[in-house]
């Protein structure tokens, strides 16, 4: 007997199941991980390059970087969800951010805020 928020269960009808959108496997996980990557990178080299010399427009484009990896890695894994592409998520902007911190010229406080704005809205998404 299992104790379940309807009432009691049987052993078989009462196990907690994990829906399949949390269900991310090895092939979407690969697939999740190369888009975050190649969309960290590019979207990195692109701020570090252009985006960094327009003080305001450089700190918002932090929360787009973090948008576009968590939707690359989302699409890429069929819209799955959960811990596991959170972390993906973080991989790829966190990738971003290094190639920011070696290209860019220019660097403030405000590029640590958005930075950490980006992970609260990549992680979101996929939440």
């Amino acid at each position: 007997m299992v104790h379940a928020t309807v009432g009691i269960r049987c052993l078989d009808c009462g196990k907690a199941v994990t829906l399949p959108t949390y269900q991310v496997t090895g092939q979407y996980l690969a697939r999740a991980i190369l888009a975050a990557g190649v969309v960290g990178a590019v979207t990195g080299v692109f701020y570090a390059l252009v985006l960094v010399w327009i003080p305001l427009v450089s700190t918002f484009a932090l929360l787009g970087i973090g948008y576009l990896v968590a939707e690359a890695a989302s699409a890429a894994a069929g819209r799955k969800r959960g811990r596991t592409m959170q972390y993906v998520v973080v991989g790829g902007i966190l990738i971003a951010l290094v190639l920011i911190l070696l290209l860019s010229p220019v660097l403030s406080i405000w590029t640590f805020v958005g930075a950490v704005a980006a992970i609260f809205v990549g992680t979101g998404r996929v939440r």
